[in-house]
């Protein structure tokens, strides 16, 4: 009876830590076809990594979009994601802070667009924290 108590208890401490949505915090942009950050990004990235640093984070999430006129729309968000992550450690970001990256291509656009549009706004990586 005790260890089970125990175990609705941890399950319930889990499912509070985790109610809490990462917020989003900080908008990457890329140009078309490219996942290689441009001189804003790395000026906007150096800025994520002072407030991760001051802010004491322990996890931050990085979402990596494409428009829907770019070519494997979904491989390319996850290496802008990856792109990021990338950038954020070598910028000063901790080890023992936890970066989750992943990529939704065009099929969860920023801006909803038809097919074949070129949309700067879709073409992003959104970190979260």
């Amino acid at each position: 009876m005790v260890l089970q108590r125990a175990v609705v208890v941890a399950a319930a401490l889990f499912l509070c830590a985790g109610a809490s949505a990462a917020q989003e915090r900080f908008r990457i942009f890329f140009d078309q076809k490219s996942a290689a950050l441009t001189n804003a990004a790395r000026e906007v990235i150096e800025y994520a990594v002072k407030d991760i640093r001051q802010k004491g984070v322990r996890h931050v999430v990085l979402v990596g979009h494409a428009d829907t006129a770019d070519m494997a729309p979904m491989a390319l968000s996850r290496f802008r994601a990856q792109a990021v992550a990338a950038a954020l450690r070598r910028g000063g970001v901790p080890e023992s802070v936890t970066i989750a990256v992943s990529g939704v291509g065009a099929e969860k656009p920023v801006v909803p667009t038809g097919p074949d549009v070129r949309e700067p706004y879709n073409r992003v990586v959104v970190i979260s924290y």
